[in-house]
């Protein structure tokens, strides 16, 4: 009597992909311990979060007559940020996050906090005033209320019946 087995496509594939990223973590851990007496892998982990762009996450909402934009941008000042409409309906949000900490003999173990310029930019939709765009920075987070535009209602002619 043989067994019967459900046929999985995936998991040798699965299975090789832990084992292939087990030898790697073990290379690296062991060149890294030999070579540079553990720093450099610190150093790389560092490094790709400070040299990654800053760029704050969105939440976009709509209700019936507005559209929302909240933007986190935690540790900025509202001098800091910069709100601009062009003549093609593109909303740009730009400004810049500065990294103000001071070393005064710390040695960073892992930064993960980014700094620098940022832009991010949204097509407006037909149906938003673009005239009407109000702005309030709170507390960290910019709400951008985009007004929407009446919608055309269809004319509605009375035709008499003879």
């Amino acid at each position: 009597m043989s067994n019967i087995t459900r046929f999985e496509p995936f998991r040798e594939m699965e299975r090789m992909t832990s084992e292939m990223n087990r030898q790697m973590n073990s290379l690296f851990r062991s060149f890294d311990n030999d070579f540079f007496g553990g720093s450099t892998l610190n150093r790389f982990l560092n490094d790709n979060f400070i040299n990654r762009p800053f760029a704050p996450r969105v939440d976009i909402a709509e209700d019936a007559t507005n559209m929302y934009l909240h933007v986190e941008l935690p540790g900025l000042a509202k001098e800091d940020v910069h709100l601009t409409v062009s003549d093609d309906r593109v909303l740009t949000i730009k400004g810049e996050r500065k990294n103000e900490h001071k070393d005064e003999g710390k040695n960073y173990v892992r930064v993960e906090r980014v700094y620098g310029e940022f832009s991010r930019s949204f097509q407006l939709p037909e149906n938003v005033k673009a005239d009407g765009i109000d702005a309030k920075f709170d507390n960290g987070v910019l709400n951008i209320t985009l007004p929407k535009t009446e919608e055309a209602k269809p004319k509605q002619i009375a035709v008499e019946i003879k």
